[in-house]
């Protein structure tokens, strides 16, 4: 048989008709799970279809009449059986012809499943402090996509990764610790976590799990894609990914450590001019109170964006208490908002009027109910900024997003304008509000 075989492969190995058809049928059988229907051979050259047309003992266009443009597979088969091949199946002439095992899609299907069962037991088994995180991937929710594609084309790769993901849930610090420091500690490679790597991000997606608990979308679970989400993550978890270029800057507020005022804030406070403090996360992880001097009665805590507005703004009013965001809020802003709200103050924002800005006062408001306020972010102010820059409909498509009620007049006036306004245009409308 096996003789038979090579015999059968080296005939339609010499004919070029041959290997295009066995690929269509290969696809079929692959389909059905059985040798069965039609494929399609009408788009053919006419030499192939004259080489094919004499293995059925026929002429091309009595092949093409007779099958519509198409050849059976089991035709095929039934003829192959009035030849010298006669005993060879056709699943077995596309196997040896291909030199692979043949599975149907169904059976492949099937054997994906039980590998990765029988991997998720052998790792549960060998894991049990990430057993959680295990369990929830044989769930094979739309946000383990991937990770099955890991799976599957590297599962020793995998493997892997899990032995060093259980080491590094193990070994979470109990005081704070930077990324590239833990990184080291937990795999010798002070690069192992970072957020671009597939084991970074399999160590962010075992961490949502993990802080989700029973929480799940129609999607499976959340993972935060941007930095000030994945920084905020990794906090939970004592873990920083920059604590000194991740700053927030501010003037007249004080902060208060577990031995009391710092030092620092407070000199800076108590100057006859305040100083300006660009305060890193490294130094508000100590801080479990921020709060205005006693010089302050109101409850407004003034925020800003930009820092040439925030600087311009001080130039007038040095002992306003003033905070500035430096675009995108960072992990220490929003350490330093978390306090100033938990204190009872009443966050007044100030950002741009393109979409990005209305985006950025939204999750403040979202974040902080009932406790930011828009400084002067309307409709009437945004005219009053003199907008000219126009904006890309890919920038506009943004604002749909835009879902807090006491936005959308803002919302529904820069897409008909189409047009960005910049806070630096009404500066000295701010300096009215800091009068009072």
């Amino acid at each position: 048989m096996e003789k038979k075989l090579n015999d059968a492969q080296q005939f339609f190995l010499d004919y070029p008709v041959y290997r295009r058809l066995f690929l269509l049928f290969k696809k079929k059988y692959q389909s059905l799970g059985k040798i069965g229907g039609t494929v399609n051979v009408a788009d053919f050259s006419s030499d192939d279809l004259e080489h094919l047309a004499s293995f059925f003992g026929m002429t091309s266009a009595e092949l093409l009449e007779k099958g519509k443009g198409k050849v059976s597979l089991l035709a095929f088969e039934r003829q192959l059986r009035r030849t010298k091949f006669e005993g060879i199946s056709l699943v077995e002439l596309l196997e040896h012809f291909f030199d692979e095992k043949i599975l149907s899609n169904t059976e492949v299907k099937n054997q994906k499943t039980i590998f990765f069962l029988e991997t998720f037991k052998d790792l549960i088994g060998r894991f049990p402090e990430i057993s959680f995180w295990l369990v929830y991937l044989k769930k094979k929710s739309a946000d383990t996509y991937w990770i099955y594609r890991i799976i599957e084309e590297k599962p020793g790769r995998f493997n892997e990764y899990v032995s060093i993901l259980h080491e590094a849930f193990e070994n979470l610090p109990e005081e704070a610790e930077r990324m590239p420091m833990f990184s080291q500690r937990i795999s010798q490679n002070p690069h192992a976590f970072d957020i671009n790597t597939e084991l970074g991000k399999l160590w962010l997606h075992l961490l949502a799990v993990h802080d989700g608990g029973d929480e799940e979308g129609d999607n499976g679970r959340k993972v935060p894609s941007d930095s000030e989400g994945i920084n905020l993550l990794l906090e939970k978890y004592r873990l920083f990914r920059d604590d000194i270029t991740n700053f927030v800057t501010a003037v007249n507020i004080l902060g208060e450590t577990s031995e009391g005022v710092h030092p620092v804030w407070e000199a800076a406070v108590l100057k006859k001019v305040p100083s300006v403090l660009n305060i890193p996360i490294r130094e508000l992880t100590s801080i479990i109170r921020a709060y205005l001097p006693d010089r302050f009665d109101g409850k407004n805590v003034w925020v800003v964006e930009n820092s040439g507005v925030f600087s311009t703004i001080l130039d007038r009013f040095p002992n306003a208490p003033l905070i500035c965001t430096h675009g995108q809020f960072k992990l220490a802003t929003l350490k330093l908002l978390d306090l100033l709200v938990k204190e009872g103050y009443h966050l007044m924002y100030a950002g741009d009027f393109d979409p990005e800005g209305v985006l950025m006062l939204q999750r403040l408001m979202q974040r902080y109910e009932g406790q930011v306020f828009p400084w002067r972010m309307d409709a009437e102010h945004y005219f009053a900024s003199d907008p000219a820059v126009p904006l890309s409909e890919d920038r506009l498509a943004k604002l749909n997003n835009i879902t807090t009620v006491e936005l959308k007049t803002l919302k529904n006036t820069i897409l008909t304008e189409k047009k960005a306004g910049y806070q630096e245009g009404i500066v000295s409308l701010y300096f009215e509000d800091l009068r009072l």
